[in-house]
């Protein structure tokens, strides 16, 4: 057999899942009030700091997302497509709100209570909570402070396929459960969805670099409700590049402190798929 991938665990992934409390999820959003709030609890701090925040949208739906921070819109004129990721660099005080927004409804809000470091990268993805309803959810890691690649695997599909997650250097390859993060060495890797006979089911690439962050994603959906996407897996960045933050005041490297996301109070999206 192969040798496995030189992998350390950074951690387990704090996955914020919606509770749908409010309203029947096939009903128009008729209220602000009617959304998820998940609460960023980590430094406390009045002042307003640019922080780092990758967002990612594998919420399967044909509208694409744009995010708010009260009225500026964070995404500015590009709207992000399903399986999109972007970095941004967000100023950001106690108490303010970032409003998700998908085609003309409000699919979430993230509300900051307290803060993180100020170079610290925010993961923050979101998708569908389930197959019966367009309940939406929230991934969300605060990379650690590490010179290493480090990889955040996330599983936001939702059907019935149990296919697994592969990654490969060279002639070396790991199976790797969802929901961690793994630091590695520098190179190039294959990451896969595999069957139970080894099969390829979906495949993409990473080429990773020294002091930056990268998330892979299944996505999808077998939806019992509005239209279903196929199982796919998304890589950010991906290929050969050396992407940074926009050229962030931390000299556009990722490298940031390690910490989870705590729960906040939740409610019911209540988005309407036609």
């Amino acid at each position: 057999s192969r040798d496995p991938v030189p992998i350390k665990l950074v951690n387990n992934m704090a996955r914020m899942l919606s509770l749908a409390i409010l309203a029947s999820v096939a009903s128009p959003v008729a209220s602000n009030k009617m959304h998820p709030t998940v609460a960023l609890m980590q430094r406390s701090g009045r002042e307003v700091h640019e922080h780092n925040i990758r967002i990612c949208n594998a919420f399967p739906f044909s509208a694409a997302l744009e995010v708010y921070l009260g009225k500026k819109k964070v995404t500015k004129d590009k709207p992000m497509t399903y399986k999109a990721c972007a970095d941004f660099v967000v100023p950001l005080r106690i108490n303010d709100r970032l409003d998700f927004i998908i085609g003309d409804h409000q699919a979430g809000t993230f509300s900051v209570t307290e803060l993180p470091k100020e170079d610290n990268l925010l993961l923050l993805v979101i998708h569908r909570h389930n197959a019966e309803s367009t309940t939406a959810a929230f991934d969300s890691h605060i990379f650690e402070e590490t010179d290493k690649p480090q990889i955040a695997i996330l599983d936001t599909y939702t059907g019935t396929s149990n296919n697994k997650f592969e990654i490969t250097a060279k002639e070396n390859s790991q199976l790797l459960h969802f929901g961690r993060v793994v630091a590695v060495e520098p190179d190039t890797y294959k990451v896969r969805l595999v069957s139970h006979n080894n099969q390829t089911h979906a495949q993409d690439q990473i080429v990773a670099h020294n002091n930056h962050n990268y998330v892979v994603m299944r996505v999808g959906i077998d939806a019992k409700k509005g239209p279903s996407f196929p199982e796919e897996l998304v890589a950010f960045p991906s290929q050969d590049s050396t992407h940074t933050l926009h050229k962030l005041k931390s000299g556009g490297t990722s490298t940031c402190r390690g910490s989870f996301l705590t729960l906040a109070a939740l409610a019911a999206v209540v988005m309407s798929i036609v």
